[in-house]
C-alpha cells in the first residue's frame, strides 16, 4: 500500500525577495494565492491528521497577512 505523501506547503517569500514598488501582482500575491490552493487541496488531509491543528490554523492564519499596504 502506498502512502499519501502531502507536499510541503509553499514557502514564504522573504522580505528582501519583494521590491516594496507596489508590482501588480506582487511575488507576496503569487505566494497567497499558492497558499491558498495549497490550503484547498491539502488543509483537510492535514487537520485530520493533526488533533491541535485548528488552533495552530488560527494561529497561521492571523500571521499570514499581506505586509504591504497599497
Amino acid at each position: 500500500m502506498t502512502e499519501n505523501k502531502i507536499p510541503p506547503p509553499p514557502e514564504k517569500p522573504t522580505p528582501h525577495e519583494c521590491c516594496a514598488s507596489g508590482c501588480v501582482p506582487c511575488i507576496y500575491d503569487y505566494y497567497y494565492d499558492a497558499l491558498d490552493k495549497w490550503n484547498d487541496q491539502y488543509g483537510d488531509n492535514i487537520n485530520k491528521a493533526q488533533p491541535n491543528s485548528a488552533q495552530r490554523d488560527d494561529e497561521e492564519k492571523s500571521e499570514v497577512t499581506n505586509p504591504i499596504d497599497y
